[in-house]
């Protein structure tokens, strides 16, 4: 997504996000969750004259349960040290976040422990401590995941995972309506904080499995401690403790570029010649106006043919394996090239665990990554905000919804993976949700700043050089040679995607209303109505995943889910499978295609792909993903969540829901 995000800087800027997150061109800032109030300056604390490591949390913990170790030294801010956690002894554990204050981690096995932590404080001064301790009997079979430090006025959030028995198996029952092995579900969850400043909960959470804040002000590092409780399946009543470090941090200028507190990042390779521009340039609180074009510029500008390590020296995250885990999708899953060739047109890939949706933003230069699209093991995922996508509310009041899916072979292109059975999954698995991505938000860098141009971006900074490329993007190319027609679509883009109130009108509209003006008009799908820079990013994303991938696009319009009667939920008033080939459709992908890709044979590869296929109108969305004429194969596989004994029907994925601006 380009996005337009909330920024406090020029007028002129703050209409640069792209948000599909993210982007370049919108001219609308893209409304986020309302913040805890502003952390108040503070001066930095005082070093204490022998300053010494305190490790506090769980210091005797069970077999089976989720632990804290947390690090703090008097007088210092954590935010600012290095920190490095090391196990010394005992059975090999999962540590994600080895480079923060708080090690978390689960405990398997039954032993003795031990860990050294260094910190070296912001002056140099260099601490070391060790902690251990000896596992023996089982914990509780209630995890609250995952504790962490997060900086004050940051989003926090806490989750649940599926109930497990004292085998630390799944407890499943039989679903009433698929007759499919599930879940047992914790019931009387209730949250609450048990130590600590005040936070204030998100009254807007639904999912009882989740607990979502902002960390509130804090004068010094503070931790703050929370406790759930649940009735088990098996009746009795069960608990845990999860910890927050709120991390004091040092006063944000009224003129910084972002006006929500973002996490730490770290370059994934240091000493190298953009380094400080990384780590001041891009995803900062304490900067005010774009950085020169010599402090942070393009790839491209550097390297006309990138290899993956001059992409990877360009990357910042916020933990450590979301770079490892990156760099194992651009070497292993990019056959063609692509990836690293459209890389050449960002300043940065930014990946942290505070980012949803993804976005590019023009500002910097860079695309920002929700890691959800890249997590291998239930450990990873376990640091990754769970607060929802901000436009998940909007057009609520409509009578339409437009669903949509990536599918291959009649069947899902991705597996379904929900959060609470703590899956595992390959970088393969990555390609349909990661690829489709990335297509997406290099669409919208190659679209301010298209190959082509490299050599002649000039400019005080990346910005300016798009102030000067003003009219002339490839947006505003395909919308002067090959504009979309229907006011109506153009009107409800602005409803489901902006958080335009809807008139009447638009309210009375049946899904059959919308099915004439969608199918009638030459738009990829209905977020291609969210702006003409998301025009030209669905019209690219979905023709290069079926040329590359062999995965096609899903689009329909349906009735919305009936409250009552599933039998009357997401009907099909229009669907179509392929419709970047429809030919109302096709003339403006390829336009985009040969303006982001000129190098590739655009005749030949569209030549190749599959023509359109109508999904048929009266059925449910759910019994139009299998389109073979015989249907005598095994019914759709990645239509559930299967394994660990269990198998759950993936959810709806809607179209003003989507991951990305």
């Amino acid at each position: 997504m380009i996005t337009s995000k909330k920024l406090i800087l020029a007028s002129a800027i703050s209409a640069v996000l792209v948000g599909c997150g993210g982007g370049g061109g919108s001219s609308t800032p893209s409304p986020a969750p309302t913040p805890a109030p502003a952390p108040s300056p503070t001066p930095a604390p005082t070093p204490t004259a022998s300053a010494s490591i305190k490790i506090s949390g769980d210091l005797t913990p069970a077999v089976g349960e989720s632990v804290a170790l947390i690090a703090t030294v008097d007088g210092e801010r954590s935010d600012l040290a290095e920190i490095m956690w090391t196990q010394t002894k005992g059975d090999a554990l999962k540590l994600v976040a080895a480079n923060s204050a708080v090690l978390a981690f689960d405990v398997e096995k039954a032993g003795d422990y031990e860990f050294k932590v260094d910190f070296t404080t912001v002056d140099g001064k260099k601490l070391s401590e060790t902690v251990s301790f000896t596992t023996t009997t089982k914990a509780n079979v209630l995890n609250a995941r995952r504790d962490f430090a997060s900086r004050e006025g940051n989003k926090v959030s806490f989750k649940l995972s599926a109930p497990i028995d004292g085998d630390g198996k799944i407890v499943t029952v039989t679903s009433p309506t698929s007759g499919n092995q599930i879940a047992a579900e914790f019931t009387n969850v209730s949250w609450e904080q048990t130590a600590g400043p005040t936070v204030i909960f998100d009254d807007k959470n639904t999912n009882p499995y989740t607990t979502i804040f902002r960390a509130p002000g804090v004068k010094e590092d503070t931790i703050a401690t929370f406790s759930v409780k649940a009735t088990h399946p098996d009746g009795h009543v069960v608990s845990d403790n999860v910890h927050l470090l709120i991390q004091d941090i040092e006063a944000i200028p009224a003129s910084s570029i972002y006006d929500t507190v973002v996490a730490k990042i770290n370059p994934a390779v240091t000493n190298v010649p953009m380094e400080s521009g990384l780590k001041n340039c891009i995803y900062s609180n304490y900067f005010a106006t774009p950085c020169s074009l010599t402090s942070i510029n393009l790839i491209g500008q550097d390297h006309p043919n990138p290899t993956v390590d001059d992409i990877m020296s360009r990357v910042i995250t916020s933990h450590p394996w979301m770079a490892e885990n990156f760099r194992k999708f651009l070497t292993e899953q990019d056959p063609h090239g692509d990836f690293k060739k459209l890389l050449r047109s960002v300043s940065a890939v930014v990946i942290s665990y505070d980012i949803r949706p993804s976005y590019y933003w023009v500002a910097t230069g860079a695309i920002h990554l929700d890691p959800e699209d890249l997590w291998l093991t239930p450990e990873q995922r376990d640091v990754i905000d769970v607060a929802p996508d901000y436009r998940s509310s909007f057009g609520q009041e409509l009578k339409y919804v437009m669903p949509w899916r990536y599918v291959k072979d009649n069947d899902y292109a991705s597996s379904y993976y929900p959060r609470e059975y703590r899956f595992s999954r390959t970088v393969e698995d990555l390609v349909p949700d990661l690829g489709s991505l990335l297509y997406h938000e290099l669409a919208h860098a190659n679209d301010t700043f298209p190959s082509s141009t490299l050599d002649s971006v000039e400019g005080t900074s990346i910005y300016n050089a798009f102030q000067k490329r003003s009219g002339q993007t490839i947006a505003d190319k395909l919308t002067a040679a090959h504009p979309k027609s229907s006011a109506e679509m153009a009107a409800l883009g602005q409803v489901n995607f902006r958080g335009a109130a809807p008139t009447d009108a638009q309210k009375a509209y049946t899904p059959d209303d919308v099915a004439g003006f969608f199918s009638h008009d030459n738009a990829p799908t209905e977020y291609a109505y969210s702006s003409i820079q998301e025009d030209v990013a669905t019209l690219f994303d979905a023709a290069m995943m079926s040329a590359r991938y062999g995965i096609e696009r899903d689009e329909a319009v349906t009735s919305p889910r009936h409250q009552t009667d599933s039998s009357l939920s997401y009907i099909l008033s229009w669907g179509q499978r392929g419709r970047i080939t429809d030919p109302a459709v096709m003339p403006r992908s390829k336009y985009v295609f040969d303006l982001i890709f000129p190098e590739l044979d655009s005749d030949a590869i569209y030549a190749a792909l599959p023509a359109p296929r109508t999904l048929k109108p009266g059925l449910s969305w759910f019994d139009v993903l299998d389109l073979s004429e015989s249907k005598t194969g095994p019914l759709p596989q990645k239509a559930y969540a299967a394994g660990k004994g269990v198998k759950v029907e993936r959810p709806v994925e809607l179209d003003l829901t989507r991951r990305y601006k």
